[in-house]
């Protein structure tokens, strides 16, 4: 199984076989989030029907009860269609994925009618099969392998179960593509005309606004704002008070912290953009291949020697802001990726430890 793309199917089928041929599931009231309604019923959720059931309703329940409409019922057939591969994730449940919250409704769904069925003595073996089958896929990218990997040891299983089959759903491929579609695919010869209906069609891709920097730091900004200011306080002499313990006292650092933040909120708007507008195009492995081509285009310049760790900060800074990254996707659409875009894609390097900070003690 970890050989194979991590999807629908292939999450279900690592869940599946360690469900209770005797599980007690419980009904929710349609009204309210997670209030149980008092009725439960006693089914195999070992098989087909019940068990990818139990995940679409994962998802269809909160967004259900949040006011979504248009959400499909499911039949047994599609359900075994989804199974072999035969069928796409209905648009709807991967529209859901999408959301904002998703995840936690999923997690406190798989709480009551997941994880309590999984026949005990099998969850490691649940857990440490769907970590395997999100490493073994190559197009997720290192990033998020990293990251499942923590979330796998620092997570409770609903909460990593419930992020991991989130994923699947939003970037999965679960249709097979027969040998003759795909023997087909690769017979397709690129045009002049192709290509010009490519750009075409870039060219109409919404443009994206980046957020307004928050005027207090957020959490998931700590990483890249205390790399920041060690090379701050590398380039400040000895005698004078350190930015990292006041930077007004230095207002070039202190607009240069206000600019490197602006960065960071545009880098993350394309982050956001790709996976609205590219959601059923793997958005996550776009926005690495874009994270990856800046890395590669930056390494040397930080490896080379400074006099302080902010002269390495401004020489990367410059040399991102002109990177070509004609050679992504992302780099390709109109407007998206601009020199600020770049130089924040740097600061998620640095808050994702592919960056190693400014400083060297070489320096």
């Amino acid at each position: 199984m970890a050989s194979e793309a991590l999807c629908l199917r292939t999450f279900g089928e690592c869940v599946r076989p360690c469900m209770n041929k005797k599980s007690v599931i419980k009904s929710l009231d349609s009204e309210r989030k997670f209030a149980l309604t008092g009725l439960q019923e006693t089914k195999d959720a070992s098989g087909i029907f019940v068990f990818y059931s139990l995940l679409l309703e994962s998802l269809s329940y909160g967004a259900s009860v949040d006011g979504i409409d248009g959400i499909p019922d499911i039949s047994k057939t599609q359900t075994t269609y989804l199974k072999s591969g035969q069928s796409p994730v209905p648009d709807k449940f991967i529209e859901i994925a999408q959301i904002n919250g998703t995840v936690a409704n999923v997690s406190a769904f798989f709480s009551i009618n997941l994880i309590l069925n999984i026949v005990k003595a099998s969850q490691s073996i649940v857990l440490d099969g769907v970590l395997a089958l999100i490493e073994g896929d190559s197009s997720l990218g290192k990033t998020v392998h990293k990251k499942l990997k923590a979330w796998r040891k620092e997570k409770a299983p609903a909460d990593f179960l419930a992020e991991a089959f989130v994923l699947a759903v939003r970037v999965g491929k679960n249709k097979i593509l027969s040998n003759t579609m795909m023997e087909a695919a690769d017979e397709i010869g690129v045009t002049k005309e192709d290509i010009d209906a490519l750009k075409e069609r870039l060219d109409k891709i919404p443009k994206i606004e980046a957020e307004s920097s928050p005027d207090a730091d957020t959490p998931h900004e700590q990483v890249y704002i205390v790399a920041l200011y060690d090379a701050y306080d590398d380039a400040t002499p000895d005698g004078k008070t350190p930015p990292s313990e006041d930077i007004t006292k230095h207002p070039k650092f202190e607009k240069d912290l206000r600019n490197r933040r602006i960065e960071y909120f545009a880098a993350e708007a394309v982050r956001r953009g790709t996976r609205e507008n590219f959601r059923n195009s793997d958005p996550d492995n776009l926005f690495a291949d874009l994270m990856h081509q800046t890395h590669s285009g930056v390494s040397d310049v930080h490896a080379m020697d400074y006099e302080h760790g902010y002269g390495r900060l401004l020489a990367v800074m410059n040399h991102a802001g002109n990177l070509n990254l004609d050679n992504t996707i992302l780099g390709s659409i109109p407007t998206w990726v601009g020199p600020s875009q770049k130089k924040g894609i740097c600061h998620i390097l640095v808050n994702e430890g592919e960056i190693k900070g400014w400083v060297d003690d070489d320096d």
